[in-house]
């Protein structure tokens, strides 16, 4: 299977669906904090507090304007928290409901033949699927600029051949 990302998150999703947890947590593998364990309290807390919480993200360095092109506002309910429009995918956390629609949605993909692991190794497009159906119900998107996460500069993932993977 050639598939990276978009097959990684199928899987994940999948075995999520398997589990009666409330938040589904990917990291697409070049995400790296000092202090994951507590951003993960700090998602569930979050979404426990509040159900109009549907997906939540760090800072991200290195990930294409840090957050600040999907900046609505700064929360005025949480401090160092933003309202955004957009989450990049490079880590992700979705509320349980939101991520069995996208699992629905992945499998409906897969049965129109709209995509096929064994060629792909795109993951480009699914964070606007996800964001904008948290949007259309009227739901949250937050990232935390507390909690700073870091990819690289440099990727293996073959950008070209992912672009193309829609074609």
């Amino acid at each position: 299977s050639q598939s990276r990302y978009g097959g990684h998150f199928y899987n994940s999703l999948v075995d999520f669906a398997k589990t009666s947890h409330d938040v589904f947590i990917f990291n697409a593998g070049d995400a790296i904090c000092d202090n994951h364990p507590e951003f993960v309290k700090r998602i569930e807390e979050m979404m426990d507090q509040d159900p109009d919480v549907w997906m939540m993200a760090p800072r991200m360095v290195n990930d294409g304007g840090d957050g600040m092109t999907t900046l609505i506002q700064m929360s005025k309910k949480y401090e160092n928290i933003g309202l955004i429009s957009h989450i990049n995918g490079i880590y992700v956390s979705l509320r349980r409901g939101l991520a069995l629609f996208i699992l629905e949605y992945f499998e409906w993909l897969l049965k129109k033949g709209y995509m096929d692991f064994s060629t792909m190794v795109t993951g480009h497009c699914l964070d606007t699927v996800y964001a904008a159906w948290t949007i259309y119900n009227n739901k949250k998107i937050y990232r935390d600029w507390v909690f700073t996460m870091e990819t690289t500069k440099t990727t293996s993932y073959d950008t070209e051949k992912a672009y193309r993977d829609w074609e």
